[in-house]
């Protein structure tokens, strides 16, 4: 069957042909591979913020907690100990000023989480690494 348009002869079309078929497939499919990507990329970032955010949290408790000691029941020397999945290394140090007598303990507390031991390539297991290190100094009143 034909219609007449505007001076030309049409053929009436039914369904669509198998080129736009295979065109509109991989159209779809490429808008699928970058959603899935971009998910999974995502997700993995959301993953490393929430250990971020947790090992932030470990490391104000404890210099909170060497905070609350009187300064002379602060110990110094160095500590390792695991809280929450996470390696928490902490180190005092005392010392006193040059030109004072005046003492004071630098406290560093090192908290870190390796990569997950399940991911296939060290580049995994590099981007899910976590690292904080806080410092605070506390004086002799």
């Amino acid at each position: 069957m034909s219609k007449k348009d505007f001076g030309y002869v049409r053929k009436v079309e039914r369904g669509v042909s198998f080129p736009e078929l295979v065109f509109s497939i991989t159209l779809v499919a490429l808008v699928l591979v970058t959603m899935i990507g971009t998910l999974i990329s995502g997700l993995e970032s959301l993953q490393k913020g929430t250990s971020y955010n947790q090992a932030n949290i470990i490391a104000q408790r404890k210099v909170e907690l060497f905070k609350t000691l009187e300064y002379v029941d602060i110990p110094t020397g160095s500590n390792v100990t695991s809280e929450e999945g996470f390696v928490v290394t902490t180190t005092v140090t005392e010392t006193a000023y040059p030109s004072s007598s005046l003492k004071y303990k630098k406290l560093t507390v090192n908290v870190a989480k390796a990569g997950d031991l399940g991911s296939t390539t060290a580049t995994q297991r590099a981007t899910k690494r976590v690292n904080v290190t806080m410092e605070s100094f506390l004086i002799d009143n």
